[in-house]
């Protein structure tokens, strides 16, 4: 029922329309035409308009039909869910130029923000503080820092004397700050870094005065700076072009004999720098790759003084067999060798190798939602100073820092996806002409009867086959679960002959497993995440000498947005760990319960 306010509307509205349209006619008609009258020939209000207009000898309007709210699809026509394996060089140029980039660059892969603070504390005095900001310098650059620091007094391991006096405390300090710089074809920056961290290696038992408790204390410090110079929007061509430069430095403060007084500082130091750049270039459909990295490090310590040079450099030519196989076809160049800096100024090689081997991809594509691969990804690790120290800090004082390369790294499996789930299995086999690892340094080596390790290199096999699951629901549900089975053997010369032997692993666990459970809810406000990684018992040494027990260990953290800008959280850390040791007489702490607060703005 029309409302009375809108008759008269509707009427006046109706007559307008109806003189413009006689006066437009009456001027683009020639004098003797003839239409038919178009004026009302009759009209009566009684409450409501009711016009009643004589036919037109004319063609009816069409197009102009209201479309449907719902798209109407056809029967039979089921959406594209295969992976898009189209190259960027078989579509033609767009007409449309790339938009400016925003002011700020984004911090954490959400919209740009301009900064985010974050704190909070908990059991055995943990604390975390971490910060981030974005300041916009113009339409394209942008500063960007992050500062984090990550303590605790740490907890008592040991219960029984003269060790029940030992913490686990630690304190670690990372930072960085650079710039940014966005172009419409290319993208470059800067950005200087570092780390300070200090901890005990509370598990180290001592083979000279074994009655003191003495615990050495470790410190390492990195600094360093990196650039880096890529392209982006319309070039065909992908560059990229990083070098960095970096200096690190660890030391320990330990008694060497009787006197508490009597301490010595082992110091090792390494000045490293890293260049590389990578190419992909389209030719016709098909697409060309080109790679180059180097590496140099100089180390400076009592038992170390060389220098290390290593080259890594493949070639490639890509190209796409019918609508479902792609194929990459190259070789990679690894080089390396280590020279001994000596006291007469000469330089003498210790180490050098230099290998061949394929690089190679196929994808096949043999139905909808099915994927199979296939590759060999040769590679030379450097092992630097701090990433050795970061993957086990309870090395001895001057670990030997070598490269270490695989030269077959074959892999193959399936990847499917049905709706919500992705099912992926894969298998494979890897060769290590030098293979890095740790075992358990023995008072020999190390003036230490147990907790300190030493990185060994040799060759090494390893075969492995495994899976993961994945499942995304809607309301804000996913899980993850995977295991690898794997078994991996070495082959090493025997000390006091020429003659070699193979043993395991240390520190190899047969099963390695991990999981994630997450989900969001109240509107994307509150989460609620879970994680979780296993590794089967393993042996601390080749003689088989200690096996160290199953390791698992659970993490949650919850979070709420209280506010945009602000948030707050709790977190419960080794919810499974109750003393269990990753590295040999080195336990977890218990439980760790927190709490802290997050601030956006």
């Amino acid at each position: 029922m029309l409302r009375p306010q809108v008759i008269p509307f509707l009427f006046f509205l109706a007559a307008g329309l109806v003189t413009f349209s006689a006066d437009v006619a009456a001027q683009l008609t020639p004098a003797d035409s003839t239409l038919p009258e178009l004026a009302p020939s009759e009209y009566e209000i009684r409450g409501q308009a009711n016009v009643i207009l004589p036919p037109a000898d004319r063609p009816p309007l069409t197009g102009f039909e209201t479309p449907p709210r719902v798209a109407q699809i056809p029967e039979g026509r089921r959406p594209y869910t295969e992976d898009y394996r189209q190259n960027r060089s078989d579509l033609p140029a767009s007409p449309i130029g790339r938009p400016e980039p925003p002011a700020i660059s984004s911090l954490s892969g959400r919209e740009p923000i301009n900064g985010e603070f974050e704190a909070s504390a908990g059991r055995y005095l943990s604390r975390l503080v971490r910060a981030r900001v974005g300041l916009p310098l113009s339409g394209a650059e942008a500063f960007v820092a992050r500062v984090l620091y990550r303590g605790s007094d740490g907890h008592q391991p040991f219960d029984t004397e003269p060790y029940d006096a030992l913490r686990t405390g630690y304190d670690v300090l990372e930072g960085s700050a650079g710039i940014s710089s966005n172009h419409t074809y290319f993208s470059a920056g800067g950005m200087v870094e570092g780390y300070a961290e200090n901890y005990t290696l509370y598990g180290a038992r001592r083979t000279i005065v074994p009655t003191i408790p003495t615990v050495p204390e470790r410190r390492g410090t990195d600094a360093g700076a990196q650039a880096w110079l890529t392209t982006r929007g319309e070039n065909r061509a992908v560059i990229d072009v990083r070098v960095r430069y970096g200096v690190t430095k660890y030391e320990d403060d330990w008694v060497v004999g009787g006197p508490m007084d009597d301490r010595t500082t082992p110091t090792l130091s390494e000045n490293r720098l890293n260049a590389g750049f990578t190419l992909r270039t389209p030719f016709a459909t098909n697409q060309g790759m080109l790679d180059a990295a180097f590496s140099t490090a100089t180390l400076d310590g009592i038992a170390n003084d060389n220098t290390t040079v290593e080259f890594s450099g493949a070639a490639g030519y890509g190209f796409r067999s019918g609508n479902s196989m792609e194929i990459m076809l190259g070789a990679r160049l690894l080089t390396y060798t280590v020279s001994d800096n000596t006291s007469s100024g000469r330089t003498e090689t210790l180490l050098s190798g230099t290998y061949v081997a394929p690089d190679v991809r196929l994808d096949v594509y043999p139905a909808n939602g099915v994927k199979l691969y296939a590759q060999n990804t040769p590679r030379i690790q450097s092992n630097a100073l701090a990433e050795t120290f970061r993957r086990n800090p309870y090395l001895v004082s001057e670990p030997s820092i070598r490269p270490s390369l695989s030269t077959i790294d074959a892999e193959g499996g399936v990847s499917v996806y049905s709706g919500p789930l992705q099912l992926a299995a894969r298998a494979g086999f890897q060769y290590f002409p030098r293979y890095l690892y740790f075992e358990n340094a023995g008072d020999l080596e190390s003036g230490f009867r147990a907790g300190v390790m030493a990185v060994r290199y040799d060759e090494a096999r390893i075969l492995s086959a495994g899976g993961d699951l994945s499942v995304v629901l809607p309301g804000g549900f996913q899980a993850t679960v995977g295991a690898t089975v794997r078994d991996g053997r070495l082959t090493f010369e025997k000390p006091v002959s020429d003659e070699t032997d193979d043993s395991i692993i240390p520190y190899f666990g047969p099963i390695v497993g991990r999981g994630m459970i997450s989900y969001s809810f109240l509107e994307g406000r509150a989460l609620i995440q879970a994680v979780a990684e296993y590794e089967s018992a393993r042996y601390n040494d080749r003689d088989e000498t200690r096996k160290i027990g199953d390791f698992f260990d659970a993490d949650i953290v919850a979070t709420y947005n209280v506010t945009p800008g602000m948030g707050i959280g709790i977190r419960l850390e080794n919810l499974s760990a109750g003393y269990l040791d990753r590295w040999g007489n080195y336990p977890l702490s218990p439980t760790v319960i927190g709490a802290g607060i997050n601030i956006k703005w």
